[in-house]
């Protein structure tokens, strides 16, 4: 068991710029400040902005946290065929990095970056 941890510490493989062994995991920290905190007080510019953006972000707004009026805002909204048009993005973004942008807006001071997806 010694020889397999000493060789664990001398050849670490990376995986994602990590090391897979736990003890050197330890070694990487980052201290950065939340999004919330570096934006307080700043306005952010729009970027981009999908042309149903405002239409789709109201039906969320409106519903609340219930899944059948939302269900039911959608499907009477203006922005429904759009939204079934972009559900291969959706399931595309749960099996990836990659997420559909609906609007941008960048904080200029504080350099973030704000996705609506």
């Amino acid at each position: 068991m010694r020889h397999l941890r000493t060789n664990l510490r001398q050849q670490p493989f990376p995986i994602s710029g990590l090391h897979s062994n736990a003890a050197m995991r330890r070694l990487y920290h980052s201290v950065a400040r939340s999004g919330v905190e570096a934006t307080q007080g700043e306005t952010p510019v729009l970027v981009y902005s999908s042309d149903d953006f405002t239409n789709l972000h109201s039906i969320h707004k409106e519903a609340g946290p219930g899944l059948q009026e939302w269900d039911r805002r959608l499907l009477q909204s203006q922005s429904k065929s759009k939204f079934f048009s972009l559900l291969p993005f959706q399931f595309e973004s749960m099996l990836t990095k990659k997420h559909f942008v609906l609007q941008l807006e960048v904080f200029p001071k504080s350099q973030f970056l704000k996705f609506y997806t």
